[in-house]
């Protein structure tokens, strides 16, 4: 059974993200950036290319750690601010 690789799964994120604009696209890029201890800089690139993410309150009920949603919040807010 082949399954994708993890920088698989990155590049169908970046590309969904940059056709729908959805937060839990975004929150996933970021969840596999933090899971290599990579930099965020593709998350603030993405939002500043594409503009800021919709649907962050469903995101928000959807997230098991509430730290990491804040985290992913503070994230979008400072690239959206920054973008403007």
């Amino acid at each position: 059974m082949l399954v994708a690789s993890l920088a698989d799964i990155f590049r169908m994120k970046e590309d969904a993200y940059s056709e729908r604009k959805e937060a839990r696209d975004l929150f996933d890029i970021l969840a596999i950036l933090k899971s290599q201890g990579k930099p965020l800089a593709p998350v603030v690139q993405l939002i500043k290319k594409h503009g800021a993410p919709k649907n962050m309150e469903r995101l928000e009920r959807m997230v098991f750690r509430k730290e990491d949603f804040k985290e992913f919040e503070t994230v979008v807010f400072n690239a959206s601010k920054n973008g403007n």
